[in-house]
């Protein structure tokens, strides 16, 4: 499931987990997903705020060189398997005689 519009608003007793909502013709704001039980919302709020206090730490980024670099150790080393994959290939298929 994804939710958009999920915001963590800070507020004199804390920060808080505030569903997206959407406003209509009157003015009037109205929850667009909200959860169905009280423990479900408990789990969402603390799944949320845990993410909002402890971000994932963000990726590094592979350069060309790096890339390049994995890459041609991936051709070396499957070059170098290539007669075990022929031997393993021969003892699958039946020969042409057969």
């Amino acid at each position: 499931m994804a939710i958009r519009g999920i915001r963590v608003v800070d507020s004199d007793k804390g920060a808080f987990v505030s569903m997206p909502q959407s406003k209509d013709k009157d003015g009037a704001f109205h929850d667009v997903a909200f959860p169905l039980s009280g423990d479900l919302r408990k789990e969402v709020n603390k799944a949320v705020l845990d993410g909002y206090d402890n971000p994932p730490a963000p990726e590094k980024k592979q350069g060309l060189g790096d890339r390049l670099k994995a890459g041609a150790e991936k051709a070396a080393a499957y070059a170098a398997s290539a007669p075990a994959r022929a031997e393993a290939a021969a003892k699958q298929s039946p020969g042409l005689g057969d």
